[in-house]
C-alpha cells in the first residue's frame, strides 16, 4: 500500500481488508512510507507487522513503533499502539487474541513506560522499553 492510489483505498474501504505496516521494510526498500493519514481517514484497519532481516535491522515491534511515531507524531500513540496488537491479531484472523476483554485469551504483558508522566508517548519513544511477560499464552 506505499504506493495506493484512492481507487486502490476505497477498494481496500468496501472489502474491510486490513492494511498491514512494515514501516522499516518500507523506508528501507522505497524511502517512504504509506499514506497513513488516508487510511485513517478512509477508517481502514491498521496492522503493525515486521518484514524480515533483508530490509530491518531486527524484528522488532517495538523498532517498528518507534519508526511510525517519529514519521507521523501527529498521530496519537494509542493508533500505533492498538495496529500492534488488537489490529495485527485480526490482520491474523486472530480475533481471540489482542485485547483484555471478556473472551479473549489473555497474553499478557507489562511495558514500563520510559516517561511515566507521558506513558502513550513514551511507548513509541523508544525502540527498547522495559518489558516482562505477566503471562505468558
Amino acid at each position: 500500500m506505499v504506493c495506493a492510489s484512492a481507487e486502490d483505498i476505497a477498494l481496500a474501504q468496501r472489502y474491510r481488508a486490513p492494511v498491514v505496516l512494515c514501516p522499516r521494510s518500507n523506508l528501507h526498500i522505497g524511502g517512504r512510507l504509506p499514506d497513513v493519514r488516508a487510511f485513517l481517514a478512509a477508517g481502514l484497519m491498521l496492522a503493525l507487522g515486521s518484514d524480515s532481516l533483508g530490509s530491518s535491522p531486527d524484528l522488532s515491534l517495538w523498532g517498528e513503533l518507534a519508526a511510525l511515531a517519529s514519521q507521523f507524531p501527529d498521530i496519537a500513540p494509542e493508533i500505533w499502539l492498538a495496529s500492534a496488537t488488537a489490529g495485527g491479531a485480526a490482520a491474523l484472523g486472530l480475533d481471540f487474541l489482542g485485547a483484555l476483554v471478556p473472551g479473549k485469551r489473555p497474553g499478557i504483558i507489562e511495558v514500563a513506560p520510559v516517561d511515566p508522566r507521558s506513558p502513550c508517548a513514551s511507548l513509541v519513544a523508544t525502540a527498547s522499553p522495559k518489558v516482562r511477560w505477566v503471562v505468558r499464552p
